[in-house]
């Protein structure tokens, strides 16, 4: 994981919702909205998130939301990224 405030790992997930928890060192999240990448009437894009992913909190632990997508040493961009 890589040495921010904001980010964290994803410690729970209710499945068919975009609600996750977040460990942030020792402090987990409430329940927290996960963003999509399209989330319109014209179109909408889901993929499952697990236990165990990266991602950036923005709000704070509280009453924030969660940005997915993100690579780190233990899952690293794709050849030809």
């Amino acid at each position: 994981m890589r040495n921010s405030d904001n980010i964290g790992t994803v410690s729970a997930v209710i499945p068919g919702k975009s609600l996750v928890r977040v460990m942030i060192g020792k402090r987990e999240s409430n329940w927290m909205l996960l963003l999509s990448v399209d989330a319109s009437p014209f179109n909408r894009t889901w993929k499952p998130i697990r236990k165990g992913e990266q991602v950036s909190v923005f709000g704070g632990l509280d009453s924030g939301f969660a940005i997915r997508g993100m690579f780190h040493d233990e899952c690293q961009e794709p050849d030809g990224a």
